[in-house]
């Protein structure tokens, strides 16, 4: 076993030499601030109780049965599990998460003047898609899970980059062309061209990452008293981490860690190992709670040994984070990053259920409704009980009796035999052995419970009818039964489980797409990039008008806003739907497009139109329906313009018009020569010898003598 090298003694005094004049740590230093706020802080969990609070939220939720037996026997007593907080967490964990992804996807941006739609559906697409590869639907559930339980959740950022082996199935051959018809050629498949072979190829897939964190796993700075994490002055994440997973901290290209080489590393795994999260050195007490619980259902803690593999042991790392620097100590003796913090705050998110005044912790539906579920489940198991003594009575006989003196177990067709002494004051046998007189099942405790559920919902929101799917006992309201009743439950419910959602958005989620733009902008690479538009958008998509020019509009784009329509606004979507229809009604008149021509100058882009039927009605194949028109198609178009076929008429026209005139010029010509020709002959015929000395030329009729 080779030793973890310690940087310094993490218990000695922070000294103000340990920092340089910009305020940095050196790695002494940074082991001590790391190791002792670690330790103060759990201390101060602790002290607080929240560990406790945390587990007791954990039990009631599973209300694991508790064995307990009646005085004096082996017969169990009634114990039935109530699974009030379980129910109501639930409950509202569906209805929340439904409520923030009714749509894909589940937010909107708007642009600020200037950018273009086609910018914003490539941002929105990006961002979609990496929403999607980050699994965030999926943390989001877990987080409302943790924040309705526990009070507390906590989400932790950054950017993943990693390279996946894609796979593609081709022909081993080509298809043979042959023209079995002239002219005409045919694919003729052949046994090398049926097999099917698998191509691989290595794909650069780089995207921002948002996880939930286990609260028992973080320690926030005590003194932060809001329930924002980002006011804290920092965050411990107490990870746990294995041989491979320090070898990918080697390869991380936005982070400088200190390791060693892969050798060196690879003998601090040897057994026994050091610096191995339990025991001592580490351990996380909430994390000790639940595994000391053995009628808990959980996973093995963090810290234990789940693998005989020496490479998958853990090793306790605490990375503490603030807004300007990030220190990271592996095993509590090494520190293995000490440097400014890339993302220039601290990356993590948080939101409560209840928020508590000048506190960061809030309080869940495990303690809210803690004392509810005891209630019930106490006064159902206190009616069984009775029952079961009703059902099963205790007998009274008399001292002196002439009867059984040991335990005797009812049975069908049982007989007892008692003999009846007057003188001793035994005169029937009912006077020596008889019943105890039985215990009265209370009716008010039936009232009871019915009131404890109704101030379980009072206190949670989620409505027996509208959250839980489930008709209400009877006696307990009658409000449901009117449309103005139903219509006020409704609103209540919406209204206690939309705050939560409201706070969600405003702290966790719209921040997180902001983020999600400037890492993107940072980060992406451009060529990773152009490949996920045409993924998404498809190739008939405008990139240039995106992505081309020395600033691209992708990495420029002027955005008002990430509106998530969630919460108070979950019916966004539908009352555009509404609207729509009025809109291309509207659009549809040709005198209301005449009037907005002619008075504002103005006309509707009807390929928008088209992108915001699209939009509200999910569908996100436009680009397969709206294509780019092809070289033959534009042909055929203009070919069948009614501009270019009138031009071609006229042309026609014209040319019958130039053909009748060269007709007529040619007839009339030929009429003139032949005019000529006429008048010459009769000049030539009319002439007198004696005035040309020559003879006279043959007139018409003259018949030449032989």
């Amino acid at each position: 076993m080779t030793m973890i090298p310690e940087t310094a003694n993490p218990h000695a005094r922070v000294e103000l030499s340990g920092f340089s004049k910009d305020g940095a740590p050196d790695n002494e230093t940074a082991l001590r601030i790391v190791v002792q706020d670690t330790e103060t802080t759990e201390s101060w969990l602790q002290t607080k109780m929240w560990n406790i609070r945390w587990l007791e939220a954990d039990i009631l939720y599973q209300s694991p049965p508790m064995l307990a037996v009646w005085e004096g026997t082996s017969v169990p007593m009634a114990n039935v599990s109530k699974f009030t907080v379980a129910t109501h967490v639930n409950s509202l964990k569906g209805q929340a998460t439904a409520g923030l992804f009714y749509d894909n996807p589940p937010f909107v941006l708007l642009p600020r003047p200037g950018t273009t739609q086609d910018t914003v559906r490539a941002i929105t697409a990006v961002q979609a898609t990496q929403l999607d590869l980050m699994g965030f639907q999926k943390e989001v559930g877990l987080g409302f899970f943790q924040g309705l339980l526990f009070g507390t959740t906590i989400f932790k950022w950054g950017w993943k980059e990693e390279t996946r082996i894609l796979k593609q199935y081709v022909r081993r051959r080509e298809p043979l062309q042959a023209e079995t018809i002239p002219g005409q050629p045919q694919q003729i498949d052949t046994e090398e061209s049926d097999e099917i072979e698998v191509e691989e190829r290595e794909e650069l897939v780089c995207f921002p990452w948002l996880e939930n964190i286990d609260v028992r796993h973080v320690f926030v700075d005590p003194g932060c008293r809001t329930p924002d994490i980002r006011d804290a002055k920092f965050v411990i994440h107490r990870i746990d981490m294995t041989y491979r997973d320090l070898i990918a901290l080697k390869n991380d290209p936005f982070a400088e860690y200190n390791l060693p080489s892969e050798v060196t590393i690879k003998e601090w795994f040897e057994p026994p190992i050091e610096g191995q999260s339990s025991g001592p050195t580490g351990g996380n007490q909430a994390e000790n709670y639940n595994q000391n619980t053995n009628y808990m259902h959980h996973a093995m803690a963090r810290f234990q040994k789940t693998t005989v593999d020496p490479l998958d042991e853990p090793l306790e790392v605490l990375e503490r984070v603030t807004n300007d620097r990030i220190i990271t100590v592996l095993a509590r003796r090494l520190v293995i990053r000490n440097e400014k913090n890339p993302f220039g705050k601290i990356n993590y998110y948080s939101v409560n259920w209840w928020n508590n005044p000048d506190a960061f912790w809030g309080n869940g539906l495990g303690r809210v409704l803690g004392g509810e579920q005891r209630v019930q489940q106490g006064l159902t198991n206190g009616l069984l009980d009775i029952t079961s003594l009703v059902l099963h009575p205790t007998y009274v006989r008399a001292r002196g009796a002439n009867v059984h003196t040991q335990q005797i177990r009812q049975r069908i067709g049982g007989i007892i035999d008692v003999d009846v002494d007057k003188t001793k004051g035994v005169n029937s046998t009912r006077d020596a052995f008889t019943l105890l007189e039985q215990p009265r099942l209370p009716t008010e405790v039936f009232a009871e419970i019915q009131a404890s559920e109704a101030r379980a919902e009072s206190s949670s929101g989620a409505n027996e009818l509208l959250t839980q799917g489930a008709m209400p006992a009877r006696g307990r309201t009658s409000i449901g039964r009117t449309a103005t009743g139903a219509g006020g439950l409704m609103s209540a419910v919406a209204n206690r489980l939309g705050s939560f959602v409201e706070d969600f958005v405003k702290q966790v989620y719209e921040p997180w797409l902001w983020q999600m733009y400037d890492l993107n902008r940072e980060r992406l690479p451009l060529y990773v990039l152009r490949r996920m538009l045409n993924e998404e958008l498809g190739e008939a998509f405008d990139k240039d008008s995106v992505l081309g020019g020395r600033r691209p509009a992708f990495f420029n784009a002027g955005i008002k806003s990430f509106d998530v329509l969630a919460g108070s606004h979950l019916a966004a979507k539908q009352q555009m739907a509404q609207s729509l229809s009025l809109m291309i009604q509207l659009f549809e008149n040709p005198q209301t497009m005449q009037t907005l021509a002619e008075i504002n100058g103005e006309y509707v882009d009807l390929k928008e139109l088209l992108h915001m039927i699209h939009d509200v009605s999910g569908w996100r194949n436009f680009y397969d329906i709206v294509k780019p028109m092809t070289p033959e198609m534009i042909q055929r178009k203009e070919q069948n313009n009614p501009a270019v076929l009138k031009a071609q008429a006229d042309a026609q026209q014209n040319e019958q018009k130039f053909n009748q005139q060269q007709k007529l010029l040619d007839q009339e010509n030929l009429a003139k020569a032949a005019r000529e020709v006429m008048r010459q002959v009769f000049e030539k015929a009319a002439t007198p010898e004696a005035v040309t000395g020559l003879v006279g030329g043959t007139g018409f009729g003259t018949v030449t003598p032989s």
